[in-house]
């Protein structure tokens, strides 16, 4: 596909500077018919500072000559039928294509022709990525790329980046920048299983935390923060450059800076208008981060990893990935099979062994990750479908099996597996095949599709050491004994379903598990719901009344259980170089902090006092970048940042408008949200608490409890064992308390009256808005009634 030139309308304008504006046709041949045009504009549509996507248009308006109908090709053009290119003295200051939404003619003699062109970035709603898996991960580069480079102006358009968020991690030499070392979980932009954002929405929401703006300028896209359009901008500070979509070399930056004084502009029509607006006192986040609607992803492939056992050796399984056995035939993955919304469809080879065709089967490694005080108990819900393609009797008994193992090297259950008795959960060490989850079917019907479901209480699981079948020693819970867990990782392992055919005597005895096509699918593995510290607020000490409440999707929230943006690493998830954004430095914060700190910081370095607007309209001969830098000295050292503006081609004007921004420093505070925090840094993980004392001053009353401030926190849980469920006294832990002061009473008398001598053992952990201490040591104390 090609476009070559069907129209041209050339002229001088006001500076007699030559302009050419030249319409392209798809895939035309033919001679170049010259058109008249009375008006040439090109707009940029700034939206807001929390609207990264810029888009910019042009407006032409040319007189028809000839006939009414002479034009009709273009009034009515099809989506990207016409490209237009704009060239100013020779520079190329806009490429678009045709839309035909806004056209209009005059309907008499020589119309008024109307014709709008666009950048075609805001045209992007509705196209969707190809490929794009629940699973995986992306890097911010390849998002960015997925969205311009369907745009179509060919692969020759260059990516200008201008940020120093991140720069001491970077290599500017071979173009490293924050989009190539920032990765976000696709999860992230998943609806449902198989619904996703549209690329322009996925690029809006990750390029919002970084406060960025993403716009075309001339021959060129430019990503640039907000930050750092006032930075030097000289050989000293060059923006990365990206050539033909790979990363290319530093480049001078593209930094352009226009003083009133120095005579770069001058206001026409005494249109200059200042307005203000009252500085931001509150900036609330709402940290939008996706709670997994399942740890098992349906992303399977005809080309997931290979294993060659049975049942995976512990830690030889990367997460979030799909695992056949080398025995299984992976025929295709599909959707919408019966009532599987998504399915992988696979079989046996005929010569494998009976136990092969038993056990080999397909596994996925998933980590969860526990609350640090769970008070009710914690659920692990798997539900799943399979089929078999082979005629069923009714008389046939079916059977659905998977295997669940924790896979935590250096955890003391390391390898053990999650069996059911039938009363209860336990921990079984062995492989074996018993220790599969069974759900048999009767049949009812050829070719049915089954569901097996299960919930697992995870802390209230027993542990034992097998000795025979009939004799266990330590019957203990796993959850005390693993100290209370932050994250374990699991092993998940189906296998295929088996076929039982009923014996002489009414049993079914015979096992059947034949080389048959088999569909596993809509595979669901939750967590029962936490509470997420997910909002945060700003406040700066300023008699100012604004508040602001901005949504931000890409959080790294150190919690697993949430599909999470914002992580760098050149390997992406599975790369150990993985870190956090508290380790992230910039300009104007070069001690590490937390993206969403140094975002915050900047929203108020910009409107932490009073707010000044500039609109007017200049004269200038030349191509004004969008986000250009203007000052004007009767404004002092103010420096306005260029947003939106209309370029009126024909008389070499502009109408600006822009904002005022300052480098000043600021001192910012936070606070958490209304489900716990208080004041505190939450990019930093508090001490843990010490000196742990708990006194009981008289018999039969109160314990009161008391530790050292921990430095760093914003507030405290306290736990004791053990606790009485109305019953009967549990040996387990209970959070008692939760609150900010280091000190606090424990009136067990109101639970139930101990008897006496009773040991009570008490723990407890500091917090900020996001993270959580160890526990400290325990404090025992002997009741006395």
């Amino acid at each position: 596909m090609s476009y070559t030139s069907k129209y041209s309308s050339n002229f001088y304008n006001f500076h007699g500077n030559y302009v050419e504006v030249d319409i392209r046709k798809k895939d035309y041949s033919g001679a170049v018919t010259p058109l008249r045009n009375t008006e040439v504009f090109i707009e940029v549509n700034f939206q807001d500072n929390n609207t990264p996507i810029i888009g910019t248009g042009a407006s032409i308006v040319i007189l028809n000559q000839g006939g009414f109908a002479d034009l009709d090709d273009l009034l009515s053009s099809t989506e990207k039928q016409f490209m237009c290119v704009i060239k100013y003295g020779g520079a190329t200051v806009f490429q678009g294509f045709s839309i035909c939404d806004l056209n209009e003619q005059q309907f008499m003699p020589f119309a008024r022709v109307k014709l709008q062109f666009t950048d075609y970035l805001k045209r992007l709603e509705g196209h969707f990525a190809d490929n794009f898996f629940i699973g995986s991960n992306t890097d911010l580069l390849t998002l960015v790329q997925e969205l311009i480079v369907t745009v179509g102006f060919g692969a020759a358009y260059e990516l200008w980046v201008n940020s120093t968020l991140f720069e001491t991690h970077q290599t500017k030499t071979n173009g490293n920048t924050f989009l190539k070392q920032t990765y976000v979980e696709n999860n992230m932009f998943f609806s449902e299983p198989n619904t996703y954002d549209d690329v322009y929405e996925m690029v809006n929401k990750v390029l919002k935390p970084f406060g960025c703006f993403l716009y075309s300028f001339g021959d060129k896209w430019v990503i640039e923060r907000q930050e750092d359009i006032v930075r030097g901008g000289g050989a000293m500070d060059p923006w990365v450059r990206y050539t033909l979509y790979q990363v290319g070399n530093s480049e001078v930056g593209l930094k352009q800076e226009y003083n009133k004084q120095a005579g770069d502009f001058k206001y026409v029509d005494g249109s200059q208008i200042l307005e203000y607006a009252s500085g931001l006192r509150t900036l609330i986040i709402n940290f939008k981060d996706k709670q997994y609607d399942t740890f098992v992803f349906n992303d399977y492939t005809t080309t997931m990893s290979v294993t060659n056992e049975t049942f995976p050796t512990a830690g030889t399984l990367a997460l979030k990935t799909w695992y056949r056995h080398t025995n299984v035939m992976l025929l295709q993955s599909g959707f919408d099979y019966k009532d599987m919304s998504s399915f992988i469809k696979w079989m046996y080879a005929q010569t494998i062994s009976n136990h092969d065709r038993e056990f080999a089967g397909l596994y996925y490694a998933f980590q969860i990750q526990f609350p640090p005080a769970p008070e009710k108990p914690i659920i692990l819900n798997i539900n799943y479908k399979q089929s078999v393609e082979i005629p069923l009797a009714p008389t046939m008994l079916v059977r659905m099996r998977f295997c669940l193992r924790i896979d935590q090297p250096g955890e003391t259950f390391d390898g053990f597996y999650i069996v059911s008795n039938g009363t209860d959960y336990r921990l079984f060490s062995p492989i074996m095949g018993d220790l599969a989850f069974k759900t048999d079917f009767i049949i009812n019907k050829p070719e049915s599709v089954f569901s097996n479901s299960q919930s697992i209480n995870l802390t209230d699981i027993v542990s034992r050491i097998y000795i025979t079948p009939d004799i266990w020693i330590k019957d203990v819970s796993y959850w005390d004994l693993l100290g209370n867990p932050e994250t374990l990782k699991f092993i998940i392992m189906f296998f295929p379903i088996q076929v039982f055919i009923p014996d002489y005597d009414g049993s079914y005895e015979h096992i059947w598990t034949i080389p048959s096509p088999q569909r596993l699918g809509d595979v669901e593995v939750t967590l029962t719901g936490q509470k997420v510290i997910n909002k945060l607020t700003y406040y700066i000490n300023e008699d100012f009344v604004n508040t602001e409440e901005v949504d931000i999707d890409f959080f790294d929230l150190p919690n697993v259980n949430f599909a999470n943006g914002l992580m760098y690493g050149l390997g992406g998830i599975g790369n150990d170089a993985i870190g956090k954004t508290k380790l992230w430095t910039s300009e104007k914060s070069p001690v590490a902090d937390e993206l969403m700190d140094i975002y915050a910081a900047n929203k108020f370095r910009n409107y932490a006092r009073t707010i000044h607007k500039l609109k007017g309209r200049i004269m200038y001969d030349g191509y004004i970048k969008p986000l250009a830098v203007i000052t004007d000295d009767n404004r002092s050292a103010t420096e306005f940042i260029l947003q939106g503006y209309t370029w009126d081609l024909n008389n070499g004007v502009y109408d600006i408008v822009a904002e005022e921004y300052t480098s000043e420093e600021i001192i910012i505070d936070t606070e958490g949200d209304s489900s716990g925090g208080g004041d505190g840094d939450p990019g930093v993980t508090p001490s843990v608490p010490t000196n742990l004392t708990a006194v009981q001053l008289v018999a039969g009353s109160s314990v009161d409890i008391s530790w050292d401030v921990s430095t760093g926190a914003s507030g405290y849980i306290l736990q004791r064992q053990p606790y009485y469920n109305g019953i009967t006294w549990i040996s387990s832990w209970k959070t008692v308390w939760e609150g900010y002061n280091a000190f606090t009473a424990d009136p067990i008398q109101y639970e139930a009256i101990p008897p006496n001598s009773m040991h009570f053992s008490y723990r407890v952990l500091a917090k900020t808005t996001l993270l959580y201490s160890a526990y400290s040591a325990t404090e025992v104390l002997i009741w006395t009634a």
